[in-house]
């Protein structure tokens, strides 16, 4: 909504407008400042989560690669 306003008023002249142009520029700083420590921890996150779903689809790989070994163990010594 900030940076609509600051569209705005980029095209005004007047005093007024430049001063709640640099009203606005200082709030979307601070904003932006604000902003930027939760998009790290939020990355950080969303990487953790993403390595613990590739780990949890590899136990479930292994998981049915040991079942397949032994239902064929089972089947060869069931003809023994």
């Amino acid at each position: 909504m900030l940076e609509i306003e600051i569209h705005a008023l980029e095209r005004e002249k007047d005093k007024a407008s430049k001063e709640r142009l640099q009203l606005a520029c200082k709030a979307i700083a601070q904003v932006d400042e604000q902003l930027r420590p939760l998009q790290a921890a939020y990355e950080n996150k969303k990487k953790r989560a993403d390595e613990l779903n590739e780990i949890q689809r590899k136990i479930d790989d292994l998981k049915a690669k040991a079942d397949d070994a032994e239902r064929r163990q089972d089947s060869i010594l069931g003809v023994l």
